[in-house]
């Protein structure tokens, strides 16, 4: 009985070493860990013809009161593949967006899906934006902007959880043309 219960321990001592070996320490594995880069995307207005809804882009002007965002992109610029877990999206119209944001829709991704290195993985889903009278006067004359943020979770290949946050100001930076679009600005904590 302890020979049997000795070759167990022995075992999973040899498995354990193994399993160090292989992954590593901490910073190791994070070096390894998939990175993300996420696509600018454009503001779309929203807008209703015989009972169907338009989508037309916007870049001539502040934001309509009804806008959309639509098809995120990611692409995995790391050395190893990722799993998709979540992703959340929201906005806000300030001058300067607070570190901490409530996040308007989430939706789970699928788990069985591998994004390897160099492979962008996109999530086909609109993320509608009602404005009120007030956010479209502080859009309009530039006091105020519209920012769109999010957060992409995902895992790595040793199931350690990792998040990509992003976020764009919608804004004139072309006064003279009247020509809007996003930039990228820093994201807010997750």
């Amino acid at each position: 009985m302890k020979t049997r219960q000795r070759a167990v321990i022995r075992n999973l001592t040899n498995f354990i070493g193994e399993l160090r070996e292989r992954l590593g320490n901490t910073a190791q594995r994070k070096w390894q860990a998939p990175t993300f880069h996420s696509a600018v995307p454009d503001l779309l207005a929203v807008t209703e013809s015989q009972g169907k809804q338009i989508l037309e882009y916007v870049n001539n002007r502040a934001p309509t009161k009804l806008s959309a965002i639509s098809g995120l992109s990611f692409t995995n610029v790391g050395p190893t593949f990722a799993v998709p877990v979540y992703l959340a999206v929201g906005w806000k119209v300030t001058d300067q967006l607070p570190h901490l944001v409530l996040y308007r829709s989430g939706i789970a991704l699928s788990r069985t899906c591998k994004i390897r290195p160099g492979e962008m993985f996109s999530v086909d889903q609109r993320y509608q934006i009602e404005l009120s009278d007030d956010d479209l006067a502080l859009t309009s004359n530039g006091t105020q902007w519209l920012w769109v943020y999010g957060v992409f979770r995902y895992r790595d290949p040793w199931y350690m959880k990792h998040e990509h946050c992003f976020c764009w100001r919608f804004a004139n930076f072309e006064p003279q043309d009247e020509f809007y679009y996003f930039t990228v600005a820093t994201p807010p904590l997750s």
